[in-house]
């Protein structure tokens, strides 16, 4: 078995690896404005969902692919505006995603290019895209530097979906009709898709203490609430609603 401490390896070694083995990785088609008003979109792999109350996501800029030295835009941008939307990236977006992962002049927006359809927000100054099926209106709330790493944290103030992945009365996400693509190893463009997936059944204590096993029972792939998260929403409802009156009144 191949093993690595971490201290020996090079830049391209660590790259591979972290790229390699975590995976899939969504992928975060982020717009934001320039200091004057110049729309900037590009993807992200180094981001995910990290909380729900209230909604948080994370993604990492990293190092310019011209010079480590150089500071991405994107990040620069919410560094100033503190304001950024996630459009999530869907198979129909994919040519649109290459094009904005391209090193463009500063002073050229990937929109021009990316034949995508810009909304405005509703709550913040980026633009979101309208071909995305989901759009996340985010606010910067932490910028943490670990190493070379940054890492910012967004809270999601508003979401926009897609008729046709949302069941609006139960607030069930209809994840078959999503198409979304995530990332995989390999610098060529690898991705896989979330519309072939592998249903495996969740286990009670009592079914295990039993001896059950998800393969004696019949795989639901209808959309659903976490048991748990139902039972104890008001509870959490009520601890957000404190920790906000708090944070107003300090």
């Amino acid at each position: 078995m191949a093993d690595f401490d971490t201290a020996a390896l090079d830049a391209r070694a660590r790259y591979n690896l972290i790229t390699g083995t975590v995976v899939p990785r969504p992928i975060a088609l982020i717009t934001s404005l320039g200091a004057d008003g110049r729309v900037n979109a590009a993807p992200f792999s180094y981001f995910n969902a990290l909380g729900s109350n209230p909604p948080i996501v994370a993604f990492s800029p990293g190092t310019h692919s011209v010079s480590p030295s150089r500071i991405k835009d994107t990040r620069r941008n919410v560094l100033t505006s503190k304001e950024f939307v996630v459009n999530m990236v869907s198979e129909e977006l994919a040519e649109a995603m290459t094009i904005a992962a391209a090193v463009f002049p500063e002073d050229v927006s990937e929109t021009d290019y990316m034949g995508v359809t810009l909304l405005p927000s509703k709550q913040v100054a980026p633009p979101r895209i309208a071909e995305s099926p989901i759009n996340l209106e985010c606010r910067l709330v932490e910028d943490v530097t670990i190493g070379l790493n940054r890492i910012l944290f967004g809270e999601v103030v508003h979401f926009h979906l897609h008729d046709e992945i949302i069941d609006v009365e139960r607030m069930h996400i209809l994840w078959r009709n999503m198409n979304l693509l995530a990332r995989m190893p390999g610098g060529g463009g690898i991705y896989c898709r979330t519309n072939d997936p592998l249903v495996i059944p969740r286990l009670t204590y009592e079914q295990v203490a039993a001896g059950v096993r998800f393969a004696d029972l019949e795989p639901d792939d209808s959309a659903e609430e976490v048991e748990v998260t139902q039972k104890i929403a008001p509870a959490i409802d009520e601890l957000m609603r404190r920790a906000r009156s708090a944070a107003s009144s300090s």
